[in-house]
């Protein structure tokens, strides 16, 4: 709840931004789980 309401106090492209690193670091993340069961 509260990481939403600092959110929604940043600027578009700050939030535009965040977004982008989230999913930079989930997709980060999956690539190195799926080496690392390979």
């Amino acid at each position: 709840m509260r990481l939403s309401l600092l959110i929604y106090r940043k600027s578009g492209t700050e939030i535009y931004a965040t977004i982008l690193v989230w999913i930079g670091v989930s997709l980060f993340t999956t690539q190195h789980c799926n080496n690392f069961n390979m």
